[in-house]
């Protein structure tokens, strides 16, 4: 049986209704929610939410997510995975546009790879909580890593030669940091990492230098580790008892 293991990271995505029964939303149609996972590390790059009397999404829907994928990762895979009997026309076609293979398993065959994410959506959807963390006045421990870069002599070399006012970032000052998909070890972060590591590249760009054009054109996995040291935290403790909020950026 195929198992995450058996892939390299964006070597192989999956593309899977994540909800078990359709999502009720208020005044509105019920809806079911189509995600895209890396084969090899499990991690979700992107979702779509379709309408539940939908059988697939439509043409469009199934070239965003892809393109959103990529996105994502930097590359399209060389392989699709779509479950058996149910894999609809418009996914297979939108890969086959691309050049991507696509391959149909058995929906037990994919248990291993989408069976917790599967999970932990069923359970953001019934509202389960700590409760004991809510009722102790803090938010609780966050189903989250964080991550930290930090610019390094490549980084500065790059910022230092767009103009000649002599201003580069700080190094030990202020950074961003990124709430991440929660990691049991170090080994899973860097995994993680490889996957998503083109959006915090990019961010970190334009946070210096908002004209892509003078951005580097290789913007590799290698090239990141070159340019920002990396730090990874596994605990996140959030001790506010009011909801998360999205300020924008």
């Amino acid at each position: 049986m195929a198992k995450p293991s058996d892939f390299q990271v964006n070597q192989a995505w999956i593309v899977f209704q994540l909800n078990k029964a359709p999502i009720e939303v208020e005044d509105d149609e019920p809806l079911n929610c189509v995600a895209l996972m890396d084969a090899g590390s499990c991690f979700i790059l992107r979702s779509e939410l379709i309408p539940a009397h939908d059988p697939e999404p439509t043409e469009f829907t199934a070239r965003r997510l892809l393109d959103q994928g990529r996105a994502r990762a930097g590359v399209y895979p060389s392989q699709l995975i779509l479950p058996r009997g149910r894999a609809g026309t418009t996914l297979p076609a939108a890969a086959a546009r691309l050049g991507i293979a696509v391959r149909e398993l058995p929906a037990s065959a994919l248990r291993a790879f989408i069976g917790e994410a599967r999970e932990g959506f069923d359970a953001f959807l019934a509202g389960r909580v700590d409760t004991d963390a809510s009722s102790a006045g803090g938010g609780g421990m966050l189903n989250r890593g964080a991550l930290i870069v930090r610019p390094q002599q490549p980084y500065l070399d790059w910022a230092a030669q767009l103009d000649d006012s002599g201003l580069v970032p700080e190094v030990t000052g202020e950074q961003t940091v990124y709430l991440v998909p929660f990691y049991e070890d170090d080994a899973q972060a860097w995994v993680d990492l490889e996957v998503y590591y083109l959006d915090v590249f990019e961010r970190e760009l334009d946070a210096w230098h908002t004209d892509e054009a003078a951005w580097p054109a290789d913007r590799s996995f290698p090239v990141f580790k070159a340019w920002f040291s990396i730090e990874f935290h596994s605990v996140v403790d959030d001790l506010c008892p009011f909801p998360l909020e999205d300020l924008g950026g």
